[in-house]
């Protein structure tokens, strides 16, 4: 965790149980915060180490009877099928708290969770985490608290936080969406011609990709993305960079292509075109909410998400 804590006092972070920081920024590490609740769930009942495991990604198109014979709960399973909302689940649950920058999200405040979320600022941010106040939210109640000195988490006092009490919380839960990233995208479902909204696959990002100098000069180039083991890998579309599989790790996935979650990025009408895996359950379903987040943050400008 050191090289992280050096290179980093800002971004996205889990606070544990025992106030560990891990860090939870997808863009700038490996996992995002939903990835590291799959692989608490997963890895208490498979080895995701054994070569021959299904890569995490992989496991919310594997039938619900395989999960649960394997000794996963039902909410388990829906954790992993993206139906409940992993990092809701991680707080509720393990009593996880989640952290970007100065704002901190936990389902109780209790003694022991303010002295773990001390700790855990403190493991994330070292000696800057007393210079700053944070704003606290606890998601049981709705009660939002701002803006809290690190000595008073460090209290470990409930009692303490009272009068930082948030007397807006309109206002205030609307500063707290950096976990909701993802909203303000328009998701539109593809599977209707007929739909005034439809546009064909090819309409978007397929128009112009060569290259041209004058496109890279004005920024108006369109982009390839591959959603691969938690993250988003991207291309700018030239001439020879035409296709899903000319994407940098498109060689790892060797047979899994058809469970893949592709498409593009189309800088002139900001639009992202999602195609679904073709195999297994997935197909059938929406786009997951940590896809759609990834996605967002990959292309922060996309208006609308046109699903295939």
């Amino acid at each position: 965790m050191n090289w992280y804590k050096k290179a980093y006092v800002d971004g996205e972070w889990w606070i544990t149980d025992t106030g560990e920081a891990l860090y939870a920024d997808g863009d700038r590490g490996d996992y995002n915060h939903e990835a590291y609740v799959f692989e608490q769930i997963l890895g208490s009942y498979f080895d995701l180490d054994d070569p021959n495991t299904p890569d995490m990604y992989e496991f919310e198109n594997m039938p619900e009877e395989e999960l649960s014979q394997a000794g996963l709960s039902p909410e388990e399973i829906q954790v992993v099928y993206n139906q409940v909302d992993a990092r809701e689940y991680a707080m509720k649950n393990w009593n996880w708290i989640r952290v970007a920058d100065k704002y901190i999200q936990s389902w109780y405040l209790t003694s022991g969770i303010l002295k773990n979320m001390a700790n855990g600022l403190y493991d994330a941010y070292e000696a800057d985490a007393f210079k700053n106040t944070f704003v606290i939210s606890s998601m049981s109640n709705g009660k939002n608290y701002s803006p809290v000195p690190y000595e008073v988490i460090d209290s470990g006092s409930p009692r303490n936080l009272m009068q930082y009490l948030e007397f807006d919380p309109m206002n205030l839960r609307a500063s707290m969406n950096w976990y909701k990233k993802a909203q303000g995208i328009e998701i539109i479902e593809q599977e209707n011609q007929d739909d005034p909204r439809y546009v064909d696959y090819g309409g978007i990002g397929h128009d112009w990709y060569y290259g041209y100098e004058d496109d890279y000069e004005s920024g108006n180039f369109n982009y390839v993305w591959v959603f691969i083991d938690g993250e988003v890998d991207v291309e700018i579309e030239t001439e020879e960079i035409d296709s899903h599989s000319s994407v940098r790790r498109w060689d790892k996935l060797m047979s899994r292509w058809d469970s893949v979650y592709s498409g593009r990025y189309d800088s002139s009408s900001k639009a992202i075109s999602v195609t679904k895996p073709s195999g297994g359950v997935a197909k059938y379903r929406g786009v997951p909410k940590s896809i759609q987040y990834a996605l967002k943050q990959k292309f922060p400008e996309a208006k609308q998400m046109y699903v295939y």
